[in-house]
């Protein structure tokens, strides 16, 4: 159903609600979503380069803010249409 170590917000709770345990990541949970180190998480958030979510001196990822970001750099298969 996902990555190992994602850790308990896969299934913390009602799958269906909309809660932020479900929707928010870790910095080394969205290192591995993303297949990155935690030191470039780091750098990526310092330079703005990453959608991030502060609570209080946490830093957390929403992971619907990460599938954007990808979406945002994927590269056209092909030519021009």
């Amino acid at each position: 159903m996902g990555k190992p170590g994602w850790g308990a917000w896969l299934y913390f709770g009602d799958p269906m609600s909309n809660t932020n345990q479900q929707r928010l990541l870790t910095v080394k949970e969205a290192a591995e979503y993303l297949s990155m180190t935690k030191a470039a998480i780091y750098q990526k958030r310092h330079r703005k380069q990453i959608p991030v979510v502060r609570l209080g001196k946490a830093l957390r990822f929403d992971i619907q803010g990460l599938d954007g970001w990808i979406e945002a750099r994927k590269e056209p298969i092909g030519g021009t249409v």
